[in-house]
């Protein structure tokens, strides 16, 4: 009898305590169901082409076969591609969209830069292909409200070279470039007048209305990077104005990014193109004051919650993990990285050995950079420091006239000579900075280091 009654007093405990679990405010929030749940892939950028710098188009066309027969298992209430869906051929499209129709949940599309890769001819028929009315639109799912920008908007790309569009869009980055801006590139766009003045209406009737609100883009707008969109800090700036924006979501970078900026996330999806052995896609749940990202292959999952604290992540490169998260209001005291005094420097102690020129000048340069274990960012590719510095030291053999050293720079270091972007360092910490600004910041140390030694 006290065995049968202790057997009975032990199973009445643990069914209490189950019922104190399952009822209690942690259970219930993990047991809740998102409001919306969502499909979202990035650069997918299929053509029949060989692999080229880790960008591997034919295996793309498999990769997203694969993701839509996963989306389709999923209770997703949409689909969003943010852009760059084919490269080159406008008959890539066809192949494309015979997979992206087979998804059983509505579906979007974002205008990326590589969608005008096409020719000139085809460029036009681009929306129309899509199913697209506009290249930029708002659409709501109960109290969420997304809104799809055109950065191509202000491009070089997007226009006949004839028009006033590509004029406008020409005379933009001709001031950026005079202002040495990171992401003063051509494959870069921009939002236009009216559709920002759009994005302001639309933004702020989201906010009358009670709603959330999602961007999305192909251009990444924070943290700064070169693959930014050409009026990065305006967007943000706007988007801060309105306190209802929850998440900016974008593609082009296909490393990946995440930032917090004034309560605001900030997040690159990975590129499939450069995905690898892997694959880049993510279902986000979106629930009342969260949203969990839910990553496969080369995309972490994360969660991104309201009110958040301004952060940046900073990552080794190429799809690595996250290194550190930092404040963000002042990125430049996070990082750990210290240059070596130039004093100090086997560089300068190399420069003092040889004989006083303007060209020991700029091999004192290439030596000193070598040290500090950079990289160097030139048409869009990241070189090592023993490769760019052996091409460069060629390079200058090759093309040094006997120039002053400030003057060969000012020339040679800014923009790489084939699609001319601006050539960018990039320091171990993350950031980067314009070899030529960085170039002539060494050269006027070194001086100074000289005038005050004589």
């Amino acid at each position: 009898m006290a065995m049968t009654f202790r057997l009975r007093a032990r199973q009445l405990f643990f069914l209490l305590l189950a019922a104190f679990v399952l009822l209690s405010p942690l259970a219930r929030a993990s047991q809740q169901e998102p409001e919306l749940r969502i499909g979202v892939i990035a650069d997918i950028q299929y053509a029949p082409e060989k692999m080229f710098d880790r960008r591997d188009y034919e295996a793309s066309l498999g990769k997203f076969e694969k993701t839509v027969g996963f989306f389709n298992t999923e209770d997703l209430d949409f689909v969003i591609q943010l852009g760059d869906l084919i490269d080159r051929d406008f008959d890539n499209y066809g192949t494309i969209l015979g997979v992206w129709e087979k998804l059983k949940a509505p579906a979007y599309h974002v205008l990326g830069n590589h969608e005008f890769s096409v020719d000139k001819a085809e460029k036009p028929k681009i929306t129309e292909r899509l199913g697209l009315q506009k290249k930029y639109y708002d659409f709501d799912f109960g109290k969420w409200r997304f809104v799809v920008l055109d950065g191509n908007d202000l491009s070089l790309y997007a226009h006949p070279e004839d028009s006033p569009e590509y004029r406008e869009a020409q005379q933009f980055l001709e001031e950026m470039q005079k202002k040495n801006k990171i992401n003063a590139s051509s494959w870069n766009g921009g939002v236009g007048p009216k559709q920002f003045q759009w994005l302001r209406e639309t933004l702020a009737s989201a906010c009358a209305a009670g709603e959330k609100v999602i961007v999305f883009s192909h251009f990444p707008v924070y943290p700064p990077h070169p693959t930014n969109l050409w009026n990065d800090t305006e967007i943000v700036k706007e988007l801060e104005t309105h306190s209802c924006v929850f998440a900016y979501v974008n593609g082009h970078n296909h490393d990946g990014a995440y930032g917090v900026k004034k309560g605001i996330h900030y997040l690159t999806v990975e590129g499939v193109i450069t995905s690898g052995e892997a694959n880049a896609y993510a279902v986000f749940e979106i629930f009342p004051e969260r949203v969990d990202v839910r990553g496969y292959g080369k995309v972490p999952s994360r969660t991104l919650t309201m009110n958040a604290g301004d952060i940046i992540e900073t990552r080794k490169g190429k799809g690595d993990p996250v290194l550190e998260v930092m404040t963000a209001e002042k990125p430049e005291t996070v990082a750990d990285f210290k240059k070596v005094p130039l004093q100090e420097s086997a560089a300068y102690h190399q420069y003092t050995l040889r004989p006083e020129s303007e060209l020991s000048k700029l091999r004192f340069l290439m030596d000193r950079f070598k040290a500090m274990q950079v990289v160097i960012i030139y048409d869009r590719r990241e070189f090592a420091t023993d490769v760019s510095v052996k091409q460069a030291r060629r390079y200058l053999q090759k093309h040094y006239n006997n120039e002053n050293a400030i003057e060969w720079i000012r020339v040679h270091a800014y923009r790489a000579k084939h699609a001319g972007d601006v050539i960018l360092v990039q320091y171990p910490d993350g950031t980067t900075e314009g070899l030529r600004d960085a170039f002539l910041n060494e050269l006027e140390e070194l001086e100074n280091l000289e005038k005050a030694r004589s």
